[in-house]
Parts: C-alpha cells; structure tokens; sequence
C-alpha cells in the first residue's frame, strides 16, 4: 500500500510553453520521500497536422531514501481524417546514491509509438509499442522491458448498441544484471463487447488466453492461462 500527494504550479509562458514546479511526497513500504520536480515544456506547432513537444526535468530528493533523477524528452502527434499517431521519447538519469559502496548511477531510454487507422466508418486499427531499457553502472549488464499491442475497434456510428475490441499482445522481459539472466515472454490474445441495447441494460463480456516462457535461475518454464 502506498499514498501520494503533490502539490505544483504551473505557468504558461505563452500558448506553447510552461514552467511547472511541485512538490510531492509519497509514502510506501514503511518509508517516506520528500520530492522537489522542476521543469520546462515547450510545444511547436509544425503543421496543421503536426504537433511536437520537448521536456526538461529535474527530481531532486529533499528527505527520504530515494534518488534524485534527471530527464530529457520529447514527442511528436500527428492526425488527419484517417490517421492518428503519437510517438514519446525520454532519456533519464538516476543520480548515485552517496551511501553506496559503488557508482550505481543508472540510465534509462524510454519510447512509445502509438497509431491508430480509420479503415472504416465501423472499424478501426490500432498499434502501439512501448520499450524501456535501464543500464545501472554498478552492475554488468541491463534491463529491457518491450509491450507490442496490435488490435481492432469496432464501434458501429449508425448504432449505438454494441462495441468491440480484439487485441494481441506481446511482452518480453528481460534481466540481464543478474547472474542467471532471467527472461519472459508473454503472448495475450483478448477480445471484450458491451452490448447496451437500451441506457438503462448493459452486459459485457470477455474472454481471452495467455501463454507464459520465463527462464528463472537457468530453469525454464512454460505455463498457459484462460478467462
């Protein structure tokens, strides 16, 4: 169990730019952070149809155990009758910690793209990926997180009564920082509806399978699982 709160002001420079500033403090695992984020967005507007944003920011731990942590990102939207994309990348350095023994300094990379595809007035297509890779110097080797989804909507525009999505997706997991070099992968295939013939009726339904390998201190495994 953990609590957050935070506290912040935000001020607008002009229509594509913002300072913020918070504080925040979170509570969990029966200790307590003190949290100071500063930072700057800036936003360009490249074209009717095209939008990019840079960011800027600084977490500097005023009590607590944490780490103070620097990051860098930006994006880039996109849309137009058919299409609608997103792309997000952040670099992000977590500071040494004074106490310990070594440098354990630790980078990350951060990226998702994410598009979405009219193909016709009832269905739509989706596709997003989502990737993350952490480096801590004190230690050989990193750590790799990757989420690929693809899937379609249906929401008829003549009626009202029913929605659907099917949806694939696959994970892999990957610790190559410790000694055994432990991995998963993940493979869900899903689909939910709701059926809403009136406002005061609903009924939803879901059923979908997964299919687990993980490699645990040099052993494999491989298990499924149904809903």
């Amino acid at each position: 169990e953990g609590r957050a709160v935070a506290i912040g002001v935000r001020r607008s420079v002009d229509e594509q730019s913002a300072g913020f500033s918070e504080m925040r403090m979170r509570e969990g695992m029966n200790q307590q952070d003190l949290e100071s984020v500063t930072g700057i967005q800036r936003g360009f507007v490249i074209s009717d149809r095209i939008e990019a944003t840079v960011l800027a920011e600084r977490l500097e731990i005023l009590s607590g155990n944490s780490r103070s942590a620097t990051a860098l990102g930006g994006g880039v939207s996109f849309g137009d009758p058919l299409w609608q994309g997103d792309t997000r990348l952040e670099l992000r350095r977590l500071d040494a910690d004074p106490s310990a023994a070594s440098d354990n300094t630790a980078d990350s990379v951060m990226s998702s793209v994410s598009f979405a595809r009219k193909v016709s007035g009832n269905w739509t297509g989706l596709v997003r990926n989502y990737l993350l890779f952490t480096d801590e110097h004190s230690r050989a080797g990193s750590q790799l997180q990757n989420r690929f989804q693809v899937g379609a909507a249906y929401r008829p525009i003549g009626t009202n009564t029913f929605d659907m999505l099917l949806r694939y997706e696959n994970k892999i997991e990957r610790n190559a920082e410790l000694a055994s070099d432990e991995t998963r992968r993940v493979n869900i295939l899903s689909a939910s509806w709701n059926l809403h013939p009136s406002r005061r009726l609903w009924v939803s339904g879901r059923v979908a399978a997964k299919d687990v390998t993980e490699t645990l201190v040099d052993v494999e495994d491989d298990y499924r699982a149904w809903l």
